[in-house]
This record gives C-alpha cells, structure tokens and sequence, in this order.
C-alpha cells in the first residue's frame, strides 16, 4: 500500500531479497531481516511498490520495521547508494547520500503517521553518511562511529592447536535461559531477556565442574550479525573466546553469506578477536540513532 513514496511489501522476500542479495555485502544487514524478520508482525517497506522492480539508475531504499516487538533495535534502514559504484567527485557521492537521506526522512514520516503513540525510534546499524544528514535536533541520541567487519567461510581460519583440549574441556550449546541475566548484566549495550533468548546462540560449559555457569558466551541476531561476545576474567587468554566464537559463526555461515559485527575502533580485545576469526573491516561504518519521531509527523 503506496503512501507518500513508501511502500509496503508483504512479500520482501520474493519482492525486494533478489535486489538486495544482488548487492551483497553491502546489503546483508537488511537482507537477512528481510529474510528472517525481527519479529513476527515485522513490516518491510521500500520506495518502489512491490509489483515493479527498484530504478535501475535511481536511488531507491528499504527499511526493516519491527517495531511492536521488545528488541533493542525498531529499524533498520539501507540505500542503494550504499553499494553503489564509487563516484568520480565528491559533490556527487554527497548528493548522492543526501538523496539517500532523503528517503530515509520519508521512511520516518510514515512510522510517525504508522505508530502516533510512539515517541522515539532505534534506527541500527545505519551508514554514517545517511546518518550526518540528519538534523541534531531530531536525534534523541546518537553512538560514537563503529566499524563494520564482515565474516564469511572462506576467510573463517582453520582450528588451532589449542581447538582439542578446549573441545575436551567444555560443552558447546545454545544458551540456558537462566545465564541470560547475566550476559544482560555484563554487556555493555543494552540487552532484552526476550531478545537474546530469540536469537541463535553459543554457550561454552564445563564438561565436567560444580560451575553449571556458561564460561563464555557469543550470540548472532537474526539479521546476521554478532551482538553479544564474553569470556569470563578466569578463562581469557585461553582461546575458549575464539573457539566458542567459531561454533556460532559456523552455525550462521551455513546458513548465510555473510555474518557481521559493529565494533567500537576503540574496543582493541573485541576487534583483535574478530580479526583472528577472520573478520574483514568494511570500506564503511556505521552508528545507532535514537530518533524523536514528533519531528517527523
């Protein structure tokens, strides 16, 4: 149902999957939502109808709603731009973007017309440069800049000479529901009980000890990208981060192309983790916004 530009389609997969995973990696992110929605009434919306096929020389946009459901993200929002080929000037990758962003302002305007009562929006994981078009006075909040890594089989390394013994030493399985609490309380983002018991996950138990408590823990969202990696203080160094890591991105890679993670430059031990598992750092980066939906009604 058109409105304003915005169109829903109730059949993403069919209707905009190819065109998305037509531009991989760029679009991973909303492909996988697209193709596993966030949550069960999740709405997808695009700037083109679904009965027609995105301009082959225009910008076009698609935006992953799950907004009813108790996640730590309501939107996720890409633009063609994004995988576009780069342009000969400055002037026109700009203009490029501020079209993106454009269309982004037309995706908050019908949230804002969708949903009155809802006063904020979490947008995940969007393109720094959609993102610096966007007024300070419309922003809630935003988060410092992150790198975009990607993961894929082919860069995913071989096992180790520590891999026996730690696979000797330890269960790997989905998590138990009463550890969630704690990955809660040890995140330094903020988790939902309900979001992260949804989600795949990898859990490192001692195969034989008193402690039932998971030793380390890695988690993958249902839009394919890592959202949650610890090791308890007694068991780092030992390589049980990488090899837990390692069970939960084989998981997801037989599954998917791509996986991703969002990392602080900052965060040395989460980036020097990814980069021993493979993790490529994209050509762009990304941020969360927190945005005030009455500034676009």
């Amino acid at each position: 149902m058109p409105g304003d530009g915005i169109y829903v389609h109730p059949n993403a997969a069919s209707s905009i999957g190819p065109h998305l995973r037509a531009r991989l990696p760029q679009a991973a992110v909303p492909l996988y939502g697209v193709e596993v929605p966030p949550t069960a009434d999740a709405t997808v919306v695009a700037t083109f109808p679904p009965t027609s096929s995105p301009p082959q020389d225009g910008l076009w946009a698609v935006a992953v709603l799950g907004i009813t459901g108790r996640i730590e993200t309501d939107c996720w929002f890409w633009s063609s731009v994004e995988a576009a080929p780069a342009a000969d000037d400055d002037a026109s990758t700009e203009g490029r973007f501020r079209g993106a962003y454009a269309q982004l302002e037309q995706v908050l305007q019908y949230i804002a017309r969708l949903r009155p009562e809802k006063e904020t929006l979490i947008i995940g994981s969007l393109h720094t440069k959609v993102a610096s078009y966007m007024p300070g006075s419309c922003k809630l909040y935003e988060t410092l800049v992150w790198d975009k890594l990607l993961f894929t089989v082919d860069t995913l390394p071989p096992p180790d000479s520590r891999t026996e013994a730690i696979r000797a030493k330890y269960t790997f399985k989905r998590m138990e529901l009463e550890d969630l609490d704690e990955v809660i309380k040890t995140s330094t983002v903020l988790r939902h009980k309900a979001a992260l018991a949804s989600v795949s996950s990898t859990g490192a138990y001692l195969a034989s000890s008193e402690d039932k408590r998971a030793q380390a823990w890695c988690f993958i969202s249902k839009e394919g990208a890592v959202s949650s990696v610890y090791v308890r203080p007694g068991a780092r160094g030992t390589g049980l981060g990488k090899e837990t890591m390692r069970k939960e991105l084989e998981k997801a890679l037989a599954q998917r192309e791509y996986v991703t993670a969002d990392v602080a430059p900052t965060n040395a031990a989460s980036l020097r983790l990814c980069g021993s598992m493979g993790a490529q750092t994209a050509p762009w980066k990304v941020v969360w916004v927190g945005v005030l939906l009455d500034k676009f009604k």
